[in-house]
């Protein structure tokens, strides 16, 4: 029978067999924590933020005008800052989201106190959902109002009436994995990162579904964020939500103004410690 010949070696001086221990690669130790004490912070707190705005078009002039929603993050922020007497500077963190969930609630088909027949049956009571993160080619920057974004991670629902409603995920981004290589890069205005692009459509035709300008079409999103947030203490957090006609230009909503930065409350969760970082 064939002797096994991992893991042995031929003595050197008699020629006897002998198992070797395979010798570890000293740079490929990691040392866990810090030996001498000279190492105290090095981690992410790995938080899960959830927000929720309604879809919908809004009247001429007004924030919400629109069928398309551009959902934009702060990166310069802290969410977990304590250091309110600290000089100017010491609080920044690049706030990362690395992943993303977009969910809906589903239109109820069965309404008794609505008199239109469009908003109370199956068929009317169907949307469909377009969703994509937007993009830049290798190093450009965008300019309110001409840049064009492209898309990546495009997803299409359809959502169905729900007598018993219950949420809808219409969109996954692992934003982590599609702009790791560089290749294309996050969209940015200043440090406002534009996390997705979102519109509802009617699934027969892929215009506006319920017609745009009709006030009483609203939907409610939940937005859930899984960020990466190197450990500094607490506050509120920033997000913004810019409505304009146009999926390719997320930067200058329908009635001129650029994204503007607002805080807001939200309920955030802290669900692990991570090193994605290092």
């Amino acid at each position: 029978m064939a002797r096994k010949r991992a893991n042995w070696k031929r003595g050197a001086a008699n020629g006897s067999t002998r198992p070797v221990p395979r010798r570890r690669n000293p740079g490929s130790a990691r040392v866990i924590g810090s030996i001498t004490g000279a190492v105290t912070t090095k981690s992410e707190l790995g938080i899960q933020v959830t927000d929720f705005f309604d879809y919908e078009y809004g009247a001429a002039g007004t924030p919400q005008e629109g069928n398309v929603k551009h959902y934009y993050w702060d990166v310069n922020q802290n969410l977990f800052n304590n250091n309110t007497t600290g000089t100017s500077g010491q609080e920044n963190s690049f706030c990362r989201v690395r992943r993303l969930e977009v969910y809906v609630l589903p239109r109820r088909n069965i309404n008794p106190i609505q008199t239109d027949a469009a908003f109370n049956s199956n068929a009317s009571a169907m949307y469909t959902c377009n969703v994509q993160t937007p993009a830049l080619a290798g190093y450009t920057r965008p300019t309110a109002g001409t840049s064009v974004a492209l898309a990546t991670n495009t997803q299409v629902t359809n959502v169905l009436p729900q007598v018993d409603t219950f949420w809808k995920r219409v969109f996954n981004c692992d934003m982590q994995k599609t702009f790791q290589s560089g290749v294309v890069r996050p969209y940015y205005y200043g440090n406002l990162q534009c996390l997705f692009s979102l519109r509802l459509l009617d699934p027969t035709d892929g215009l506006d579904y319920a017609g745009i300008g009709n006030e009483a079409f609203k939907v409610r999103v939940k937005v859930v964020l899984h960020i990466d947030q190197p450990i500094m203490p607490v506050q509120r957090a920033v997000f913004t939500v810019l409505s304009n006609n146009d999926v390719g230009n997320p930067d200058l909503s329908a009635a001129g103004s650029a994204p503007a930065a607002r805080p807001e409350y939200c309920q955030m969760d802290i669900k692990s410690v991570r090193n994605n970082f290092s």
